[in-house]
């Protein structure tokens, strides 16, 4: 009997905690440019730049891809399919623009679990050739991601995934031309 209340208390403690936990959840981080805004904007607008500084998008090269629409516009739309289970299968689409300052992307994960998160880039321009860029994640919390956020500590993994990112956006940008 003592082992059956030990085991349900180490059970229902995730559990509890992962109840208290938010309905969302937001990561983001930022990095600073040396390079104009307008010349940030213009190399983050094409989504399938991505290719070059997000980590995600690197993890398999063999990846197979397809695209919808017009690459910069609203609507565009990126699906990928992999081999990879840290990769999976999902889509991502623009939903706004806000010319020269932000980004906004819906992002369909389908495989290995199905969740929807959005994802924003927004710029600020700190002095004519410095540019602030913040990368930020939102999404929803069903209760099976609050359990696993009770075990993983997503803001510190999915933050070192955008610091990366950011890292390689600003090498390739402030290499460039």
């Amino acid at each position: 009997m003592l082992i059956l209340v030990i085991v349900l208390v180490i059970v229902a403690i995730p559990l509890v905690l992962a109840s208290r936990k938010p309905d969302s959840f937001e990561v983001k981080r930022v990095i600073t440019i040396a390079k104009p805004r307008q010349f940030v904007f213009d190399y983050i607008g094409l989504m399938k730049n991505q290719d070059t500084y997000s980590v995600w998008m690197m993890l398999d090269p063999a990846m197979v891809k397809t695209f919808t629409g017009v690459d910069g516009e609203i609507g565009f739309e990126s699906h990928w399919v992999s081999k990879n289970k840290k990769v999976g299968e999902g889509k991502q689409r623009i939903i706004a623009i806000e010319k020269g300052k932000r980004m906004d992307f819906e992002i369909q994960f389908i495989k290995p679990m199905e969740n929807k998160a959005n994802a924003s880039l927004q710029l600020e321009e700190l002095a004519a050739n410095s540019t602030r860029v913040t990368w930020a994640f939102t999404g929803p919390m069903n209760f099976g991601m609050k359990v696993m956020h009770v075990c993983v500590n997503m803001e510190k993994i999915l933050g070192k995934d955008l610091e990366r990112g950011l890292s390689n956006l600003k090498r390739i940008l402030e290499n460039k031309n």
